[in-house]
């Protein structure tokens, strides 16, 4: 009798090409309307949704078009409660929400959009301690 495969690739070369399947993912930074200078410099986009609910609904066709299994989002404004939901309404028939927001107050952070059907295992945030605030997700 054959031995069980001890790892994931042994598993696959055992299973065959029949049983592979392309994994897709995108990363994209959305720039977080807190951080986005307009008009003469003076002004934040934060401050006129007439101008980033159109940029944002504009990046959500994208993403649809896209139809990813994974897709990674940067500088997303974490603390705007309608900008979530809106992103919410719109893909999360399709995928599953993992957010982490950047440490500092920022407003923003990192979300990560993965496919229903694809089992998130673990979920870790990394926090970098650094002028910048960063941070990261491991899924």
């Amino acid at each position: 009798p054959a031995l069980p495969p001890s790892t994931a690739a042994d598993a696959i070369a055992t299973a065959g090409p029949a049983a592979c399947r392309t994994l897709t993912v995108s990363t994209f930074n959305v720039w977080c309307p807190l951080f986005k200078r307009i008009e003469d410099n003076s002004q934040r986009e934060s401050s006129r949704p007439d101008m980033y609910l159109p940029r944002q609904s504009a990046i959500i066709d994208m993403l649809e078009e896209l139809d990813s299994d994974i897709i990674c989002l940067q500088e997303f404004w974490v603390d705007n409660a309608e900008l979530v939901r809106l992103y919410r309404a719109r893909l999360g028939g399709r995928y599953q929400w993992q957010q982490l927001n950047r440490t500092g107050d920022r407003g923003d952070g990192l979300v990560t959009l993965v496919r229903h059907g694809i089992a998130v295992l673990e979920e870790r945030g990394i926090v970098f301690r650094d002028l910048g605030d960063r941070v990261a997700q491991l899924l």
